[in-house]
């Protein structure tokens, strides 16, 4: 695990890393059909569509040809 998701997943697991970024759609380090969603310092973690991936440009689930995957 390299040093930027090992950061993120830290974040994420003590549920703070809304608490340090604004509100919005946020893309999961690990796997490309999730993504996290902040609302009011409040943490969700969402599964994108069968089908679909998240596109961290668009910050949209999309479709997996629209998408690079770093995840």
């Amino acid at each position: 695990m390299d040093g930027e998701k090992r950061f993120l997943f830290n974040l994420i697991a003590e549920n703070t890393f809304c608490q340090e970024n604004a509100d919005g759609r946020y893309p999961d380090p690990y796997n490309c059909c999730k993504f996290i969603h902040c609302s009011n310092g409040v943490l969700k973690q969402r599964f994108c569509p069968l089908g679909l991936m998240f596109n961290r440009t668009l910050k949209v689930c999309d479709w997996a040809e629209h998408v690079c995957c770093e995840g």
